[in-house]
């Protein structure tokens, strides 16, 4: 390893951990705000370091696939709220518009600017349709409509086929730390932490390429 690819290696560290900061400041500015229902999962609150810690780990592999400044750049953009849905979903057990449809129209505007529109379109509104079924066969008990939302966004973040591939994988795993945990079939849990993190690992598959 050059002395050159180190000091970039420590600046997209450095990037990315800056993401993981104002994720964590977001959260922290909207959690006072959002009320605790009832249905929610019991509040988990993570150590502040850890995200940005994490991002920082993040942002170094990233670089390693290869991915290129402009992927560099907009993964760290994105992982902003991602992040910040983490800490708002552990703590409340709900994810505010504010984190996914504000930066899912953002998305689809800048897009359409510079791209076809129809493709992203069609990855958010497939899985927010699967999503937004559960939610309401379940009245909000076992899938959120923020949760929805979420799903709506990761899908204009990696396209149709990967996100219903990665969500599937999250709702596994989530099934999998569920039955460890030896939690309750009625206990509610957090599925946005699940959920980003599957978003994430597309994101960094589909740089990898």
């Amino acid at each position: 390893m050059t002395f050159g690819f180190f000091i970039i290696a420590c600046a997209a560290a450095l990037l990315y951990a800056c993401a993981g900061v104002v994720a964590t400041l977001i959260a922290s500015v909207l959690i006072p705000r959002l009320p605790m229902l009832e249905e929610s999962p019991r509040g988990r609150t993570l150590p502040l370091w850890l995200l940005p810690a994490a991002y920082a780990v993040l942002g170094v592999v990233v670089l390693f696939g290869h991915a290129s400044v402009e992927q560099l750049g907009i993964i760290a953009v994105l992982c902003i709220p991602l992040g910040a849905i983490i800490i708002v979903d552990m703590a409340k057990g709900l994810i505010p518009d504010l984190l996914t449809v504000v930066p899912m129209v953002v998305l689809l505007v800048w897009n359409g600017m510079h791209g076809p529109w129809l493709p992203m379109l069609v990855g958010a509104a497939v899985p927010f349709a699967a999503f937004a079924l559960s939610a309401a066969l379940s009245k909000g008990r076992g899938m959120g409509w923020g949760d929805a939302k979420l799903a709506a966004f990761g899908g204009a973040i990696l396209g149709l086929a990967p996100s219903l591939i990665a969500f599937a994988l999250a709702s596994l795993v989530a099934v999998a730390v569920a039955m460890i945990a030896k939690r309750a079939a009625t206990e509610p849990i957090a599925f946005g932490p699940y959920m980003v993190a599957a978003i994430i690992v597309g994101m960094l598959v589909q740089a990898h390429r």
